[in-house]
């Protein structure tokens, strides 16, 4: 059984263009193959809904929730291409569900099989990510995704609307809680960062996971690529630091100072966050964000020998 479904009310677009067809030709073979394709994804994507989600759209397996929404995404870009209005339902319950399981304000009950499960645990607030899991710009970029198709398929949706504004702003510098943004150095101040505002220091287990090759006891056979070091501070960290608590102390205390205190290119990424707030609402404070983030990596890169810095301390100046 599919749960009631009902759509906010549109807000009005300044500008908006819309187009009719005024002739009716016979469709090329291509189309015709095009549309059997189409069915054939609607089809599957209704199966997946019904037999995967819940009712309300929420997914029974628990992930981070980037991944929750990744795992979901382009739903409302193939509304967009010509799906039915259904598969735009779909999409919208499925973030909206997501966008709750997951929110820190939530109340949620004993039994509630998510909250029950070990691997759950808020990771939103104020519907836009915390430090709760990896936010860097590479997960909140995988999982913004299918937030950013809302505004193709959609852009008279209110809430996308709001949102659009909101989590930009975390960005601007509108929401005092949430001081991400430096404009006198124009900097992102931390690699990691959402709507708590920046992370300036590590959890010692997570610090280990971007610190070492192969993180986890070998029976587990979980390894992952080592994200980061600590060169030249530390040129060769040693295999057994994380077992010695001085060393751990130290290691992690060098790892917030040099890894998160300043930005990286890997926030670059945020300008598809604020791009999608100026195609929304054409107002060019956000085109201005845009353009001058760019502008200042690349002269930085242009300093650099045309090599873009890896890293920008906390004054603005290349690492």
């Amino acid at each position: 059984m599919v749960a009631s479904f009902s759509w906010p009310r549109p807000v009005t677009v300044p500008g908006i263009q819309s187009f009719r067809a005024t002739e009716v030709t016979p469709p090329p073979a291509w189309a015709l193959m095009e549309r059997r394709l189409f069915k054939l994804i609607e089809e599957s994507c209704e199966l997946a809904a019904s037999r995967y989600s819940r009712p309300d759209g929420n997914c029974y397996a628990i992930h981070d929730v980037d991944d929750t929404y990744e795992s979901r995404s382009m739903r409302g870009l193939f509304y967009a291409m010509g799906g039915s209005d259904r598969m735009l339902e779909i999409a919208y319950r499925s973030w909206e569900s997501t966008t709750a399981l997951y929110s820190d304000g939530v109340a949620r009950r004993p039994d509630d099989p998510a909250f029950t499960n070990p691997r759950f645990r808020p990771q939103l607030h104020n519907e836009y990510y915390t430090d709760a899991g990896p936010y860097d710009w590479f997960h909140m970029g995988e999982g913004n995704q299918s937030f950013y198709d809302f505004g193709l398929a959609d852009p008279t949706n209110p809430q996308m609307h709001a949102r659009a504004r909101r989590f930009a702003g975390l960005y601007l510098g509108e929401d005092a809680s949430a001081p991400n943004w430096d404009p006198v150095h124009k900097i992102i101040r931390s690699t990691f960062h959402g709507s708590l505002g920046p992370k300036f220091k590590m959890e010692p287990d997570r610090t280990r996971l971007y610190l070492d090759p192969v993180y986890g006891k070998p029976e587990q056979n979980r390894g992952y690529a080592q994200r980061t070091n600590l060169h030249p501070v530390i040129k060769d960290l040693d295999n057994n630091w994380f077992d010695d608590p001085a060393r751990r102390e130290e290691v992690c205390r060098l790892f917030d100072e040099i890894i998160l205190n300043g930005d990286v290119p890997d926030n670059l990424i945020c300008t598809a966050l604020i791009t999608n707030a100026y195609l929304y609402t054409g107002d060019d404070k956000y085109k201005k964000w845009v353009l001058d983030y760019t502008e200042v990596w690349l002269e930085r890169a242009r300093a650099n020998g045309g090599i873009i810095p890896d890293n920008v301390g906390p004054t603005g100046k290349t690492g």
